[in-house]
């Protein structure tokens, strides 16, 4: 058997809707998936910690196979946050992390914007 008969064309896909076509055989696992996802720039900014592979709504496993799980020619493979139950998720500090946390100070006033595109009316008023 030929190994272009093992091979197929998927779409790696982030949430903000940034979709890559990879080629991988069918008989690759999951790793392989996650392997590319880590080394395409334009999937992720930084760590893939807290990310997970999810085809079809149900996550991946790093140890299935690519053609076990159903995954077929063109089909797209979404790099997504891992969903976690409220009882899993526990505060940084909770944890004795010393991550930042973010704190909301409210909306951004119009003059903290900078290089936004400008509106028409104040191009030509």
């Amino acid at each position: 058997m030929n190994n272009f008969d093992n091979t197929i064309m998927i779409y790696l896909k982030n949430e903000r809707g940034v979709a890559v076509p990879i080629h991988v055989n069918i008989t690759d696992r999951i790793h392989v998936l996650l392997i590319e996802a880590a080394t395409i720039r334009v999937l992720h900014r930084g760590s893939l910690h807290g990310k997970a592979l999810y085809y079809k709504g149900r996550r991946l496993n790093e140890d299935d196979v690519i053609g076990d799980v159903g995954i077929k020619f063109y089909d797209t493979v979404r790099l997504q946050t891992i969903e976690t139950s409220s009882a899993e998720t526990k505060s940084p500090q909770a944890a004795g992390d010393d991550s930042i946390v973010a704190i909301d100070d409210g909306p951004i006033e119009r003059h903290e914007i900078k290089n936004r595109p400008l509106p028409l009316d104040e191009i030509f008023p």
